[in-house]
């Protein structure tokens, strides 16, 4: 990866230092004459923002996951196989090598059976698996390359993304809302007094830092709702996109709608407890999912 890849990781760094600052020292502990109104404020800052922080890390520094060596194949295989797939012989040899891998997912629209290659890695790409550039490899469950986190989200990591949204969006609502407050009374003391002594150093400090979470919370609103609606359907960005259909069908925007709560468990786990913290609780292994085209097959 480029040394400039990691610009954007570490605006959300600097930005975070002086929403550190002006939160803590130059509004709750300058600004602020309430005792009790310093303490709340504090105790509810540092949770959201330890929890944005500890998402944001993970996010940052969990490693793609790639396929396995079982979905290994030559190039020199897979273009014989490929290249004469209009055979019955190798159109039989590529079926039965969509069934010993457990690949269900077509690289054609038409759903003819086509498995997906990655010629860079020389692998076949497991269901859901896409080839990143930025990260040099095929990444399990991908669901697009982040520049703000410099890192694939996927499989391994898109719990601690959607944890690191989440957090970050309740923080922004939460310092717009109690720091509006600290501006309304330099508004006032500003028409009152004049402009002149009204301003201070702490106050110019909390309207910057105001302004930037306004902006954030402009950036964040869309993202949110999208990775809402894509988790309530079980469908990556990439899938989104461009819908990815079962062998022998042709794509589809539900081909692994399982439903609302199972769509959630997939991704956020069993156990309750652990929903809310970066914690890997994912399942599956990120190559086999269910597919809800046999689900409604079976129930029929």
């Amino acid at each position: 990866m480029s040394i400039w890849g990691w610009v954007p990781p570490l605006v959300i760094s600097l930005v975070a230092v002086y929403t550190y600052y002006a939160y803590v020292v130059a509004m709750c502990i300058m600004t602020s004459n309430l005792l009790v109104e310093k303490v709340i404020l504090i105790l509810v800052f540092h949770a959201l923002f330890v929890m944005s922080v500890w998402c944001f890390v993970r996010s940052v520094w969990t490693r793609p996951r790639k396929p396995t060596v079982k979905y290994a194949l030559e190039e020199a295989e897979w273009s014989k196989m490929s290249y004469d797939y209009n055979w019955k012989k190798e159109r039989e040899a590529m079926s039965n090598l969509r069934q010993k891998v457990g690949i269900y997912t077509t690289a054609s629209d038409t759903g003819d059976g086509m498995l997906q290659y990655c010629f860079h890695c020389r692998n076949l790409k497991p269901d859901r698996c896409h080839h990143c550039s930025r990260c040099g490899m095929c990444v399990l469950k991908m669901d697009h390359h982040c520049p703000w986190v410099n890192n694939c989200v996927g499989f391994h990591n898109y719990k601690y993304f959607l944890l690191f949204l989440s957090y970050s969006s309740f923080g922004v609502i939460f310092v717009i809302f109690t720091s509006a407050r600290f501006i309304y009374e330099f508004i006032i003391n500003a028409r009152q007094f004049g402009l002149a002594s009204a301003v201070s150093g702490n106050v110019l400090v909390i309207l910057i830092m105001l302004v930037i979470h306004i902006l954030v919370g402009i950036a964040l609103s869309p993202l949110l709702y999208l990775h809402r609606d894509l988790v309530a359907h079980n469908v990556t960005t990439l899938e989104n996109s461009r819908p990815v259909g079962v062998y022998g069908t042709k794509p589809s925007y539900k081909t692994f709608d399982m439903g609302l709560q199972a769509n959630f468990l997939q991704i956020f786990g069993e156990r309750k407890l652990y929903w809310f913290f970066p914690i890997f609780t994912s399942q599956g292994d990120g190559m086999t999912f269910p597919i809800s085209t046999y689900k409604k097959m079976q129930n029929a």
